[in-house]
């Protein structure tokens, strides 16, 4: 190991025990793209790109920012709304469903 990869690795380590919680993850697996598959393969022996995940603090950021589900049925509602105010042959409850959809959108913002 050269005297540059070491001392980065130093650093690396004394940044994760000075900041334990921000640190990123090695989770031990790897990941290697053959040109025979069409998936990236999962590997154990460390062959590949090391999969990293983020420190405690942001793990849980990027939890809590992503799609929950009550998002989701939101995004399904919607759905349904364009749906009904697109292929419903009554008029009425085709613009009753074209106003709610606006409303859900107006809230979104």
């Amino acid at each position: 190991m050269s005297a540059r990869a070491w001392i980065g690795k130093r650093l690396r380590f004394l940044a994760d025990r000075i900041d334990y919680k921000g640190a990123p993850r090695y989770l031990g697996y790897s990941v290697t793209i053959e040109t025979d598959e069409s998936v990236p393969r999962i590997r154990e022996d460390g062959r590949g790109c090391k999969l990293w995940y983020l420190g405690n603090a942001e793990y849980e950021k990027a939890h809590t920012e992503a799609d929950s589900a009550e998002e989701d049925a939101r995004r399904e509602k919607g759905r349904q709304l364009i749906l009904t105010a697109m292929t419903d042959p009554d008029p009425v409850k085709a613009g009753q469903a074209n106003a709610e959809w606006w409303q859900l959108i107006q809230q979104d913002r």
